[in-house]
């Protein structure tokens, strides 16, 4: 059927297939694990980075929510509706009857 025909390449042809082909090499065997690897330091640097800010404004807003906690509490007496006691039992009136369960 079909026979494939090689063809003899040039001394220059030569030289630029061996360099296309090393290049591809070096990309595939050296480079492409280093540049994983500098991103995944670069992706933990992030994630350790983010999370030291987040704790550091974390605890800044504590810190400022206990001080206005202890502002307010010198200064403001609360006299909300929950802190009125206004349930006052009446005394039973009428009869209880025993169904016979407790």
């Amino acid at each position: 059927m079909y026979r494939l025909q090689m063809t003899q390449l040039t001394g220059v042809q030569r030289l630029l297939a061996v360099l296309v082909a090393g290049a591809a090499l070096f990309v595939a065997i050296i480079a492409l694990p280093v540049l994983l690897a500098i991103g995944a330091i670069a992706l933990l640097a992030l994630m350790i980075t983010g999370r030291l800010a987040i704790s550091r404004m974390k605890r800044r807003y504590e810190q400022q929510e206990h001080t206005a906690q202890w502002e307010t509490s010198q200064d403001y007496v609360r006299t909300g509706f929950m802190d009125k006691d206004s349930f006052k039992p009446k005394p039973h009136v009428g009869q209880t009857y025993d169904n016979g369960q407790y």
